[in-house]
Formats: C-alpha cells, sequence, structure tokens
C-alpha cells in the first residue's frame, strides 16, 4: 500500500488532477452569492465536503507515502495539514450545526481559511515560487515604510488640530471628518489619503 501511494503521488497525472480540483474548489467557493436558495446553498455545502474528502484522502496518502515525521519538514505539507483540519472542522460543525448554537461567521471564517489551498499552485513553479519568497522576504522593509508613513501622518494631525481646530463642521466636515480632537483628525487624514472627498474637504 506504501509503494502505491508513493507512485500514485509522484504521478504528474495525479499531481496535476490535485491542482485542477483545487482550481475548481476555489471556484465553488466563488459560486455563492446573496439570495441564493437553499437548496443551491446545500448544494455548495456538499460539493465542498466532497472536495475536502479527497483531499483528505490525499493527505493520508502522502503520509503513508512518506511518513510523519518526514512530511512535517516540509511546509507545504505543514499548510496542507493545517487546512485539512480546518475542512474536518468546518465538517463536524456542519453535521452539529443544527444542534449547537454556532453562528454563521464561523462557518465562512473556516471555508476562507481554506482558500489558502491555492497556494499549493505556486508549489513546483519556481519563478512563481521565487516571487512569492521575494515577497515575503520584503515584508519587513514594507512594515518600516507603513510606520514611517504612520509618524508622518501623526505629525500632521497634531498640526491640524493646532491650526484647525476651531474650524467649523461644514460640508464634508462634519462630526466624524473634522480636526477637533486628534482621533477625528487621524480619521480624517486618512481618507484623504485614501483619495476619497479630499477635493470637498479641501473647500469645505
Amino acid at each position: 500500500v506504501r509503494l502505491f501511494c508513493f507512485y500514485l503521488i509522484n504521478n504528474s497525472a495525479w499531481e496535476l488532477a490535485m491542482f485542477s480540483l483545487i482550481v475548481l474548489n476555489t471556484a465553488v467557493f466563488g459560486m455563492a452569492y446573496y439570495g441564493m436558495s437553499d437548496d443551491y446553498a446545500d448544494a455548495l455545502d456538499i460539493t465542498n465536503h466532497v472536495f475536502s474528502f479527497i483531499f483528505i484522502f490525499e493527505l493520508v496518502a502522502r503520509l503513508m507515502a512518506a511518513g510523519f515525521v518526514r512530511c512535517l519538514q516540509s511546509g507545504w505539507f505543514r499548510l496542507d495539514l493545517l487546512i485539512v483540519v480546518l475542512s474536518v472542522v468546518d465538517f463536524a460543525l456542519f453535521v452539529v450545526g443544527t444542534q449547537v448554537a454556532i453562528g454563521p461567521s464561523i462557518f465562512r471564517a473556516l471555508r476562507l481559511l481554506r482558500i489558502l489551498r491555492l497556494m499549493r499552485l505556486l508549489k513546483n513553479r519556481t519563478t512563481l515560487e521565487l516571487l512569492a519568497e521575494a515577497a515575503l522576504f520584503s515584508l519587513p522593509p514594507l512594515l518600516n515604510v507603513f510606520l514611517l508613513l504612520l509618524v508622518i501622518l501623526f505629525i500632521y494631525a497634531i498640526a491640524g488640530v493646532q491650526l484647525f481646530t476651531y474650524v467649523t463642521n461644514n460640508g464634508a466636515l462634519n462630526e466624524y471628518y473634522n480636526f477637533h480632537h486628534l482621533g477625528n483628525a487621524l480619521q480624517l487624514l486618512f481618507v484623504m489619503a485614501t483619495g476619497e472627498l479630499w477635493t470637498d474637504i479641501m473647500h469645505a
């Protein structure tokens, strides 16, 4: 059985099939819409659970082929293991959901995390994998840039409170967006930084 699992998971056709199933599963996630009927929602749930069982089978096959300790050394396997565990929890909540008071937001949160399975598409794709690693390595410098922008925003907010604290609310300047105190000033500057209503605020 272990030898069969080894040949199965190392087969290129199997790998292509799993990639196709990942794409299809993600597409099924995107088929939900507001106002859908109960029958349609149940069909999507059942389809998602079928996909989950297929991915559980694949994970078990990989475990039998390579062993648990060796599999844990792979970051891709740990990601798959996390998603499979979330899928099992999601299915358990789906089964007992009618008997236990569980909010629908829990279901949505668990299923949202399962979209991480798309990250597996980067596996064995050297260029995409290098781009993903470069993006991860760039996160610490981006955090420093974010902190610098936050300090600049804070300085301008203090200056705005000192200069415009007595400007009366008018037009875009209202009870939420004004320079009456630091909190509102930070909120106002953040809205202007996104490009929202900045011309209205400028002429208010």
